[in-house]
């Protein structure tokens, strides 16, 4: 306000009062900030952060940030998405979201988004220390989890369904002697649980059991009629495990079936698209003329 007293002002009369008037400022509305996260089946995820105001206010401006998440984002029509992959699988993560205002809103944080990250695939890998290798003699069975940070836990080894034995964990290995192989082929498992970071997993080899032979078939030394026949089916055995399976094999799901697969040099293959959950698959092989009826390990897969 200014006052031009005695006609001192330009073309005032004396005594004017000349006031000065400000535009009347627009005042500021309150905003509420909402952070919305999705379902997803890795550590990659998306988030959607969206402010609102009462209605009849300016279109929004300014900037979002995402914590954590990065640089702040232009913030078109009141909406914000980012994707942020995170470091570690099994974990319970947090994330919110900051609206820093424009000429017109308030600025707002939003809720705090709980967030459980899948836990990953593992992947077991199994060795043996040689194969075939003869009746009495000690084999090494060697069991790998190739992810890194797996904590402590069993793996089991299994002949066919028969349990070897489960040693500890240590370092992502784990190591199974035994020298109790007869003379046939085994089909050698590991089986890895899991644990908060990863789902369970299992691999399998096949490991000959030989007996102790000459030339002629005949073992060395031995006046036991029943290790002498053995030897002499020797080479007969090798022939016919040198067939390969034929026929087809069934796959359920606990006792529901999932279908069947025919043989393809030893190998069946069935695809199947499985509802979330945990399913318990079982391969069960029907035999063919050479080969006898046997069922595979249970797979425990997880579905989410």
């Amino acid at each position: 306000m200014a006052t031009h007293g005695y006609g001192s002002g330009p073309g005032l009369p004396p005594g004017t009062v000349d006031v000065l008037l400000a535009p009347t400022p627009i005042p500021y509305l309150p905003t509420t900030t909402t952070l919305y996260g999705f379902p997803h089946p890795s550590r990659t995820a998306r988030y959607l952060a969206v402010v609102s105001s009462p209605p009849g206010g300016a279109p929004f401006t300014g900037r979002i940030t995402f914590v954590p998440g990065g640089s702040p984002l232009i913030l078109p029509g009141g909406t914000a998405t980012i994707w942020h992959r995170w470091g570690g699988f099994g974990e319970v993560v947090s994330i919110y979201a900051v609206y820093e205002g424009d000429a017109h809103h308030s600025g707002s944080t939003s809720n705090v988004f709980y967030d459980t990250i899948p836990r990953g695939l593992s992947h077991l890998r199994l060795s043996s220390s040689g194969s075939p290798s003869l009746v009495g003699q000690s084999v090494t069975f060697n069991a790998t989890v190739q992810e890194d940070g797996v904590t402590a836990s069993l793996i089991s080894f299994y002949d066919d369904q028969v349990l070897l034995g489960s040693v500890p964990l240590v370092n992502g290995r784990a190591s199974f002697t035994t020298s109790s192989l007869v003379a046939r082929k085994h089909g050698i498992r590991a089986s890895f649980p899991g644990d908060t970071a990863y789902i369970g997993s299992y691999a399998g080899i096949d490991q000959q059991g030989e007996q102790v032979c000459d030339d002629d078939g005949f073992d060395f030394g031995s006046e036991s009629l029943a290790t002498q026949t053995a030897c002499n089916l020797h080479r007969r055995g090798h022939e016919r495990r040198a067939s390969v399976p034929k026929g087809s094999v069934r796959f359920v799901d606990g006792t529901t079936w999932l279908g069947s697969a025919m043989l393809n040099g030893g190998v069946a293959t069935l695809t199947h698209r499985f509802a979330a959950g945990t399913h318990s698959i079982t391969a069960l092989y029907r035999g063919d003329a050479a080969s006898a009826e046997s069922s595979s390990m249970i797979l425990t897969q997880v579905v989410q």
